[in-house]
Parts: C-alpha cells; structure tokens; sequence
C-alpha cells in the first residue's frame, strides 16, 4: 500500500467522521427544539387551565 493510497483512504473516513458529527449536531438540535416546544405546549395548556379554572 502506497501512501497516496493510505492519504486517501485517510481523508475519506475524515469526511465520514465530519458528516457523522453534522448528522448527530443536526440531530440534537432537533430533539431541543421539540423538547422546548413540548414544554410551551404544556406551560400554555397549564396557563389556559389556570385560567379557565
């Protein structure tokens, strides 16, 4: 095995170690988003409950 070849293969699993970092960041960012719009779901029925009680 040449070291172009190990260069190569090298960068390529880089390039899949980045995506895989972006997938998971992506994927994080998605979870708090719907956890904060569960909880002003919640505190907004908690609110008209308050009120309606």
């Amino acid at each position: 095995m040449s070291d172009d070849e190990l260069d190569n293969s090298e960068r390529s699993l880089f390039g899949v170690v980045i995506e895989l970092i972006a997938l998971t960041c992506k994927m994080v960012m998605l979870l708090i988003g719907n956890i904060f719009g569960i909880l002003a779901s919640l505190g907004m029925l908690y609110i008209c409950v308050k009120l309606l009680a």
